[in-house]
């Protein structure tokens, strides 16, 4: 009401920002879990290694610690009441995964689903994400008093 927006279109914000809450704490936890902490993927050790110039073991290491970190920010998606800050820091992130990736495994902007399309789509909707969590209805941001109008008591 303040904004002139119909309920239709708050409600539908604000069921669009939950959807993209869910969905982000899926993919963080998803990948943390899958491709390294209960599998470790090839690719990710590799990237490792080539990131930082270090042993297989050490990559193993790192890929954990990385995994730990994706499932303790898909946790957080779930948790923290500050999501804009968590879009903007996700913001980023992918694109620092994007050029991270891209530059130490540059066979893999040929796969299916690399590293650019994958971190940049991420990008996009953390973008749409955060403008829809902006305009989101709170009772933080409701007038109490109408504009204009006098407090009448009965």
């Amino acid at each position: 009401m303040e904004t002139g927006d119909s309920p239709s279109s708050q409600y539908f914000r604000l069921f669009s920002s939950w959807l993209f809450i869910y969905f982000f704490s899926f993919v963080w936890i998803y990948h943390g879990l899958t491709s390294k902490l209960i599998h470790q993927h090839p690719a990710e050790l590799s990237m490792m290694q080539m990131t930082f110039s270090i042993k297989a073991n050490e990559a193993s290491v790192l890929v954990i610690v990385t995994g730990m970190v994706e499932v303790i920010i898909g946790l957080l998606w779930l948790g923290y009441k500050n999501r804009g800050l968590l879009y903007r820091i996700q913001i980023v992130i992918f694109l620092i995964f994007a050029i991270v990736s891209s530059l130490t495994v540059p066979s893999q902007l040929f796969h299916p689903f690399n590293p650019i399309t994958f971190n940049m789509a991420l990008l996009v909707i953390s973008i749409v994400g955060l403008t829809i969590y902006k305009n989101i209805p709170t009772a933080k941001n409701c007038k109490r008093k109408q504009e204009g109008v006098k407090n009448v008591h009965l």
